[in-house]
C-alpha cells in the first residue's frame, strides 16, 4: 500500500475515537478496494475472452465448458462486492429504526444506480435480512438519479458532521449513511446479478459479456462512493484523496467520457486524413496509399496502447482492435475495406456525446461561454484588455468541450496557434466574440 494511503487511514483511524467505529471503517474500505479490484480484473478478462470471439456453440461439450469458464469469472468478479453487502447489512452498520420513526421510511425508487435501466420491480427493494431500510429523513444527501452524476457531484452535498459532535456520535451518523447507500448497492447488485444469469440460460456469450461490463461500471462507481464518503464524512476537506492513489488508473464517469470523446475526436481526425484522401482514392498512386496506410496503422497501434483505449468499454475497444489487426493485413485491398469500415466505426462513436454525464457537463460549460462572451462583448469598447480576458476565458472553456464539435476545436486550434497578440489587432476581438458565439451552441 502506497504511503499516501497509509497516511490518509492513519489520519481517518484517528479521527475516530471509538474501537468499534475504528475496526468498521478500516474494514468497509478495505472491503471496498478489494471488490474494486476484482472489477478491474473483470476489465481485463473480459477483453481477453472478447478478442477471443466467444461464440453461441451447438456443441454441448464446447457450450458448456465455455459456460463454467464464465461462471468462474463472474463469481470471482463479484465475490468483493458480496461482501461489501454482506458487511454494510451486517448489524456493525445496520441500526434498527427508532420506535417513533415514520412509517414510510424507504428508499425512494429514484435512489438507485440504475445499472441496467431496470425498473425497481424485477428485484426486491425491501432490505437485506437481518437489516431495516433506511428512512428517508437519514438519507443525507436525498441523492437522485446516481447513474447519472459523477461521483463528486453526487457527494458533494454529503454532510460531514458538525465539528462539535464527538467520534462516536460522528460514526453512528455515518452508519446510516453508509446503510442507505448499501441497501442501495446490495439491491443494483441482485438486479445485475440476475441479468447475467439471464444471459447464461441463453447461452449467448457475447451477451454475457456485454452484462458483466455493464455491471462492473456501475457497481465500481457506487464502492467508490462509499470510500469517498467514508473520508469526507470523518475528515472534511482533509479527508479529500486522489482516487489514482487509493485505485491506480481509476477515473469519474466524467473523467472517463471526457477524455474517451477528446480522444476518438483526434483519431476520428487521422483516420479521415488517411483513409478518406489517401487509401480510397485510386487515383493516387499505390506506393503512396500502403505509406498512408502505414501511417494509419501506427497511429491505431498507439491509440490502442494509451490512456484513452483503456478507459473505454470493452465492446469498443475489442473492435477497435481487430480494425488494427486487418489493416495490418498483407493483402492491401482487405486492409482498405477495414480502414473503410474503421472510419465508419469511429464515427458512430460520436454518439458518446449522448451520455447523460457528459450532456450536463456540456450544458453548464455552454452556459458560461455565454456569460463570458455577453460579458465581453458589453465591455469591449470601453475597455479591451477586459474584454480580451473575458475571451480567453471563454476560449478556456470551450478547450473543455473538445471532441464535441468538429469546426469549435479547430476554431479553437487555431486562434491558440495564432497567440493572443493576433486577437489584439482592430476588429478582432468582435469578430472573434462573435465566431465564438457561434459555435458555442
Amino acid at each position: 500500500m502506497q504511503d499516501q494511503v497509509r497516511d490518509a487511514i492513519r489520519l481517518l483511524m484517528e479521527a475516530i475515537p471509538d474501537a468499534n467505529g475504528k475496526k468498521a471503517a478500516s474494514e468497509l474500505i478495505h472491503q471496498c478496494l478489494s471488490a474494486l479490484a476484482d472489477f478491474t480484473r473483470l476489465d481485463d478478462t473480459i477483453f481477453e475472452h472478447g478478442l477471443e470471439g466467444l461464440s453461441r456453440s451447438d456443441d454441448p461439450l464446447e457450450s458448456a465448458l465455455i459456460d463454467a469458464s464464465l461462471q468462474e469469472v463472474f463469481s470471482s468478479a463479484f465475490r468483493g462486492t458480496r461482501k461489501v453487502n454482506q458487511l454494510l447489512a451486517s448489524g456493525v452498520f445496520a441500526e434498527p429504526e427508532p420506535a417513533d420513526s415514520p412509517a414510510d421510511s424507504i428508499v425512494p425508487d429514484s435512489i438507485q444506480f440504475d445499472i441496467l435501466n431496470a425498473p425497481a420491480s424485477e428485484f426486491p427493494l425491501g432490505p437485506a435480512p437481518g437489516s431495516v431500510a433506511p428512512s428517508s429523513k437519514t438519507l443525507r444527501p436525498p441523492l437522485a438519479s446516481l447513474s447519472d452524476l459523477d461521483i463528486d457531484q453526487a457527494f458533494e452535498r454529503v454532510s460531514v458532521g458538525d465539528s462539535r459532535t464527538d467520534g462516536t456520535a460522528k460514526f453512528s451518523e455515518f452508519r446510516t449513511q453508509a446503510s442507505a447507500l448499501g441497501f442501495v448497492l446490495g439491491r443494483e447488485t441482485v438486479s445485475a446479478e440476475q441479468r447475467i444469469q439471464a444471459a447464461f440460460a441463453s447461452t449467448e456469450w457475447d451477451r454475457v459479456l456485454r452484462e458483466l461490463d455493464h455491471a462492473r461500471e456501475e457497481l465500481s462507481e457506487g464502492l467508490f462512493a462509499l470510500v469517498t464518503s467514508t473520508f469526507q464524512h470523518f475528515l472534511g476537506d482533509v479527508g479529500s484523496i486522489d482516487r489514482a492513489v487509493l485505485l491506480p488508473g481509476y477515473k469519474t464517469a466524467l473523467d472517463q467520457s471526457l477524455l474517451i470523446r477528446a480522444g476518438l475526436a483526434s483519431l476520428r481526425k487521422v483516420v479521415a486524413s488517411e483513409n478518406d484522401w489517401v487509401i480510397q482514392d485510386k487515383e493516387v498512386e499505390l506506393d503512396e496509399r500502403k505509406e498512408s496506410l502505414a501511417r494509419l496503422v501506427e497511429e491505431l497501434d498507439g491509440f490502442v496502447h494509451g490512456d484513452v483505449f483503456r478507459c473505454m468499454r470493452s465492446a469498443d475497444r475489442i473492435e477497435l482492435q481487430r480494425f488494427l489487426q486487418k489493416a495490418r493485413a498483407a493483402d492491401f485491398e482487405e486492409a482498405r475495406i477495414a480502414c473503410e469500415g474503421l472510419s465508419r466505426y469511429l464515427e458512430s462513436l460520436a454518439q458518446i456525446n449522448q451520455r447523460e454525464v457528459l450532456i450536463e457537463h456540456d450544458q453548464n460549460v455552454l452556459k458560461e461561454i455565454g456569460y463570458l462572451l455577453e460579458a465581453a462583448r458589453s465591455v469591449v469598447e470601453m475597455s479591451r484588455s477586459h474584454a480580451l480576458s473575458l475571451l480567453r476565458d471563454a476560449i478556456a472553456q470551450a478547450r473543455m468541450l473538445e471532441g464535441r464539435s468538429g469546426p469549435l476545436d479547430e476554431q479553437v486550434a487555431e486562434w491558440t496557434e495564432e497567440g493572443e497578440e493576433a486577437w489584439r489587432e482592430p476588429g478582432r476581438l468582435e469578430q472573434m466574440i462573435g465566431r465564438l458565439t457561434e459555435l458555442a451552441r
